[in-house]
């Protein structure tokens, strides 16, 4: 296993990962379908397959100085201002800009009143987020681990169309797992939102010299608005108008970067 670890690293996470994470949610749907002789309780672990795979990989790469390794990271919080700016509050602005314009052609209707009403609980659900909604489980995979393997081989551009192609495999299950924040929804626009997402995190990574902290907190700041919607999101989701909002904001916003170092996003390692 350290021999094929060595040789593939990120197959090995990956596979590690998904039988993790997909393990967990198929025995919870299959339970919540009764297919099981036993209940099997839906939880939020199965969101750390990816600090799972990331973790033991790194143990078959270098032992306790490959895990020492891949967390030092989430502890660089020296970046620049406008970064720190960026990855706690950034993330609002498309979330609440999508709000004012859902309210602006529907007004308070289908459930926009009571979102504005809980909006002060941002501030609250934070570090739960942080810790049990996906971030903390999933970025020490995706961009503690993954990202800067395929860095060393790949440009930036590809590198990031790699994470986000098993990124959004991972999600897949939650699909059909009642009580997930994907149940029902399309799986392309899924998938083109995971794609815009991990362009950017990529842009944040880099830009904040490889801090994992930095898109664990963009990671959380993106989640917490969508636990705030809760329940009201299946209101919102009669018009695309309110992803569409802000999946054209993010849009922009990595077309801008793209554009700006296009010379750096394709160039791969090793090249003048």
């Amino acid at each position: 296993m350290r021999a094929l670890a060595r040789r593939y690293p990120v197959l090995v996470f990956a596979g590690l990962t998904l039988a993790y994470s997909w393990t967990l949610w198929g025995l919870m749907i299959a339970s919540a379908r009764g297919w099981l002789p036993f209940p099997f309780a839906t939880s939020w672990t199965g969101s750390f397959g990816p600090a799972f795979g990331a973790v033991v990989t790194a143990a078959l790469l270098d032992g306790r100085r490959g895990i020492d390794g891949l967390l030092r990271p989430a502890g660089r919080w020296r970046f620049g201002r406008g970064w720190w700016l960026f990855v706690t509050l950034g993330s609002l602005v498309p979330f609440l800009a999508a709000l004012a314009a859902w309210i602006g052609l529907h007004g308070r209707a289908g459930g926009a009143g009571e979102v504005v009403g809980k909006l002060p609980l941002l501030f609250v659900f934070y570090p739960i987020v942080l810790v049990l909604g996906g971030p903390l489980g999933e970025e020490i995979g995706w961009r503690g681990f993954a990202l800067p393997v395929l860095l060393r081989r790949h440009s930036p551009l590809v590198a990031s169309v790699l994470v986000a192609a098993l990124w959004a495999l991972w999600h897949l299950p939650l699909f059909w797992l009642e009580g997930a924040a994907q149940k029902g929804s399309s799986i392309l626009l899924f998938a083109a939102v995971v794609l815009v997402s991990s362009l950017a995190f990529t842009w944040v990574y880099r830009g904040t010299r490889g801090s994992l902290l930095s898109v664990i907190l963009l990671h959380t700041g993106i989640n917490v608005p969508a636990l705030l919607v809760g329940e009201e999101k299946a209101a919102f989701a009669e018009s695309t108008l309110f992803d569409a909002v802000q999946l054209g904001l993010w849009l922009a916003l990595v077309l801008v970067v793209l554009a700006l170092g296009r010379r750096e996003w394709l160039r791969k390692p090793g090249t003048p």
